[in-house]
């Protein structure tokens, strides 16, 4: 699928939110990086993740491990998947690709400290700005920086109303979402302004299905305008 976008697009950045690392041996998840990024002309970010549902390894026959076991193969893999990159053949067309860690779990954010460009979370605000803040001191510490960007889902609408028809389209699973905002675009950038407060870089919207192109439109308009004021 990034192969493909990566043919129809130009200018956004492309990558996984998250693949997880119990999918694929490292070599050959470096190797499919480095292609995608020969096809994007340089606009990959890879990001990885330890796995987190049991249901999906279930269905591909892959085996799940504790979250001990899964935390650490992706210490090992993020660490030889960057050494693959830089020395490996084919190489990518960024002189470093950026590699985005994901997962609010505390080992993650270690493992993210160490060897990742960027770490991402789906969490409100004040639980956001303490993991944050763990990542930035251990970064620091190790002489790194590492950008943390918040994930959340979202529905823009003017009218009350709107919204509900919004979530009458979506799946059961996702009306009760925890870390949906939804209003105006005056009341949904100020809620995205605390996560700029609570120390995110970045800002990720997740989509579910069926693709809201009026929320899309009214960030990429409204809320982007009153956010950068």
């Amino acid at each position: 699928m990034l192969g493909a976008l990566a043919t129809i697009t130009a200018r956004v950045s492309l990558g996984p939110l998250v693949s997880p690392v119990t999918f694929r041996p490292p070599a050959v998840l470096a190797k499919m990086a480095a292609t995608v990024d020969h096809i994007s002309g340089g606009r990959l970010i890879l990001g990885l993740g330890a796995g987190g549902m049991a249901e999906e390894h279930r269905r591909f026959g892959l085996p799940f491990g504790s979250s001990a076991e899964r935390a650490g193969r992706l210490e090992r893999d993020v660490e030889t998947i960057r050494a693959l990159l830089e020395t490996g053949d084919p190489r990518p067309v960024q002189a470093r690709v950026p590699i985005l860690i994901g997962g609010a779990g505390q080992r993650t954010i270690v493992i993210a400290a160490a060897f990742a460009d960027m770490w991402n979370a789906i969490l409100l605000p004040p639980a956001f700005a303490e993991k944050a803040a763990a990542l930035r001191s251990d970064a620091t510490a190790r002489g790194r920086e590492v950008m943390a960007i918040a994930s959340f889902r979202v529905i823009v609408r003017e009218r009350r109303e709107q919204i509900e028809e919004r979530l009458a389209e979506l799946h059961t699973v996702w009306r009760d979402d925890a870390y949906r905002i939804s209003g105006t675009p005056k009341e949904v950038a100020a809620r995205l302004r605390e996560y700029v407060a609570a120390g995110a870089y970045g800002l990720i919207v997740q989509m579910p299905a069926p693709i809201d192109f009026e929320t899309l439109e009214r960030l990429a308009g409204d809320v982007r305008q009153r956010l950068v004021v």
